[in-house]
């Protein structure tokens, strides 16, 4: 076995590079595509539904429902011999005045947000007294602060008058991480992605591959690549703007889509306010008249079968990839079956079909090859569900609640305030 040694690269090029702006802007670029991972996670639970990467700032987050207002965001990516910011550095170094600009052009609708990983000059009017002044709450905000530092920033910012100071330095918020970007990389994986996946009810052994498979999807975004949609060269003005805007932005549905590829068993149902009311596999179970007992358990039942199948990607040809396709087409055929027995039409016939099914995939003559029972076999038969291959009543679009069901409700609610019920004494 031979050691690796040093290469010797000859006179001219062993010693440091006197000019290395392109490590240096790697650690950039690093640090805030681990920025934007962050906020990509925060999507699957919290109501922000896209994330639009090198969009007029570094990333635009999205206002809650994809209302305004939404979040500009500049990260500023500064080495520690550089020493903390003053406040001094703020307005160019620090991009301050790009980021007002940008305010100003959305027609001053946005909030802004600043992110660093270097600290911030302790002293009177200092940054530090800046970041502690802008974090506070609105009421609590000491206004004779905040005057005073746009009165000193308006000049270097671009504001034309003093107001416009104070009403953006009032919409922004700054804050630093510390660190680098190796230990962002961690704290994001660590507070942020082991959580939201143990919420969601994944092992947060995935938390490595999750948040690889995020930065490469934002790596991708900048670029503005996407696998999905072919490169256009021929579009211009408008059309050009929304096709470019278009491969930047991480939509949520984007976002799940790629941690499915990348192996991460997240499912749907567990993206929905982590309950079952919002999924077609859900308004398809209610649809066919089956009790909240089945509805309740279908999203956890199929996340165990939805681990087992992404654990064995089709992509990565192996014979347990084969039998996962087995198992679906034999479930499948078995659904087909056991609607023929149950179907009647014009008539509710969801409850039969599901104890018909359950009592054929309970039988061993499936003999599954890989280590699947019950449970996981009937997490399929949702998974399926949820795909609407199988169904449990006549179709409707599952987008939203089925016909029947609205009906339903509305007959119970009138049937209430009708026939209120009155329990105790009469006479009390």
């Amino acid at each position: 076995m031979h050691e690796e040694t040093t290469p010797q690269l000859g006179p001219g090029l062993s010693g440091r590079p006197v000019e290395d702006r392109g490590h240096e802007t790697a650690k950039w670029y690093a640090y805030q595509y681990a920025c934007t991972v962050r906020e990509c996670f925060a999507m699957l639970t919290k109501p922000h539904p896209w994330v639009l990467c090198e969009w007029h700032t570094d990333y635009v987050c999205a206002g809650p429902d994809g209302i305004q207002p939404h979040t500009l965001v500049s990260v500023k990516h500064r080495s520690q011999d550089q020493g903390a910011w003053a406040l001094a550095d703020l307005p160019v170094r620090g991009g301050f005045k790009v980021l007002f600009e940008r305010w100003i052009a959305s027609e001053r609708t946005n909030s802004c947000r600043w992110v660093t990983n270097n600290g911030f000059k302790v002293g009177e009017n200092q940054a530090r007294e800046l970041s502690r002044v802008l974090s506070s709450k609105s009421e609590d905000r000491d206004t004779d602060a905040l005057k005073w530092f746009a009165s000193n920033m308006q000049s270097a910012i671009g504001a034309s008058n003093v107001d416009d100071a104070i009403h953006f330095l009032s919409t922004l918020t700054m804050y630093s991480t510390g660190g680098d970007e190796h230990s962002m990389q961690a704290l994001v994986i660590d507070d942020t992605v082991r959580p939201t996946l143990a919420r969601l009810g994944v092992r947060p052994g995935f938390a490595r591959a999750a948040y690889n498979a995020a930065f490469k999807l934002v790596d991708e975004a900048v670029r503005g690549l996407n696998p999905e949609e072919p490169d256009v060269d021929w579009m211009v003005g408008d059309d050009l703007a929304d096709h470019s805007k278009g491969v930047r932005m991480i939509t949520k549905a984007r976002f799940l889509q790629r941690l499915q590829d990348s192996g991460i068993p997240i499912t749907s149902d567990a993206i929905e306010d982590q309950n079952a009311t919002g999924t077609a596999m859900s308004r398809k179970l209610r649809a066919g008249m089956l009790g909240p007992t089945a509805i309740s358990a279908a999203p956890r039942l199929r996340r165990r079968w939805y681990e087992i199948e992404a654990s064995f990607r089709p992509d990565v040809p192996s014979p347990f990839a084969d039998e996962v396709g087995r198992i679906r087409a034999e479930i499948l055929h078995r659904a087909l079956n056991a609607e023929l027995r149950t179907r009647t039409a014009g008539s509710s016939y969801g409850p039969q079909m599901h104890m018909e099914l359950s009592k054929s995939l309970s039988g061993a003559d499936l003999n599954p090859k890989i280590p699947v029972g019950l449970p996981e076999l009937m997490g399929c038969v949702y998974q399926l569900t949820d795909e609407c291959q199988i169904w449990w009543s006549d179709e409707f679009d599952p987008q939203y609640e089925a016909p029947w069901v609205v009906q339903g409700r509305s007959q119970n609610q009138h049937t209430q305030l009708a026939f209120p019920l009155f329990q105790g004494d009469s006479n009390a």
